[in-house]
């Protein structure tokens, strides 16, 4: 038997672990039972086993599924042992979003904060619902695809500590600590969720100046094709001049004046 999430992708649990080596042949049915929808399941052979694949759903939307095998077709009392489960994985599901929802919540409220100039008052917020505060400088990213819930759970996955704020159904845009991830991994990511995707990010900027950037950032994208992106094209080397200016200015007089004649 196992279970897998299609938020992730992953396999959540494989029991018996020996059934591992079929995870592939499960993996293209369930790619096929999520075209066909929520009330969709399958049985099919797996090697010595016939495996039978349920939904696992939150209202109209499937979450993930779950497979049992058997050496021959699951008989009645069976069926309605991995139903219950498949029943009792759903509830569970819920329980997860309405926390992931309430998170959510939060973490928008945070970067709508920092978007109207209220920092102060955005890492107060940061901190009292354990959610990731702003740094002292920040990247801004605007998105746009198919559908902002999935371009969201991408950007996420490839910067966990970003905050992220719907626009509509088809548009997001996110804060983003200033060590997040390289561009081209989200595009990398992005490519396999969503080809169409168009991205702007930015360089470091003061936080406070996120409200500013976002805005101008967000005029930007209406100009990228789908399936564009567009990054700064230094952000390394401008996040190592940061640290040699810091380093200059606490220097003494002698190296200060070497570090002018070298920066």
């Amino acid at each position: 038997m196992c279970s897998s999430d299609l938020a992730t992708g992953s396999v959540d649990l494989v029991h018996p672990p020996s059934l591992g080596e079929e995870l592939r042949v499960l993996e293209a049915e369930v790619a096929r039972l999520d075209v066909a929808g929520v009330h969709s399941s399958a049985s099919f052979p797996v090697g010595d086993h016939v495996a039978a694949v349920f939904p696992l759903a939150v209202g109209n939307q499937v979450v993930g599924y779950l497979a049992a095998g058997s050496r021959g077709q699951l008989d009645a009392a069976r069926r309605r042992v991995v139903l219950t489960a498949g029943a009792l994985l759903s509830l569970d599901a819920v329980r997860r979003q309405q926390v992931e929802s309430a998170l959510t919540a939060t973490r928008r409220c945070v970067a709508v904060l920092v978007d109207l100039g209220l920092v102060d008052a955005a890492r107060r917020l940061a901190a009292a619902s354990d959610c990731p505060a702003p740094t002292r400088e920040v990247a801004l990213l605007v998105v746009r695809g198919r559908d902002s819930e999935v371009l969201a759970q991408v950007v996420e996955r490839w910067c966990p500590s970003a905050l992220g704020v719907a626009v509509d159904r088809t548009a997001a845009w996110f804060l983003l600590p200033d060590d997040h991830g390289t561009a081209e991994e989200l595009r990398r990511r992005l490519d396999a969720a969503d080809s169409s995707a168009a991205t702007v990010l930015s360089g470091l900027v003061a936080v406070e100046n996120a409200g500013a950037v976002r805005a101008r950032l967000q005029r930007d994208l209406a100009a990228v094709e789908p399936g564009g992106s567009v990054a700064p094209a230094r952000a390394t080397p401008q996040r190592v001049a940061h640290a040699v200016d810091g380093f200059v200015a606490a220097a003494g007089p002698d190296l200060r004046e070497i570090g002018r004649a070298h920066v």
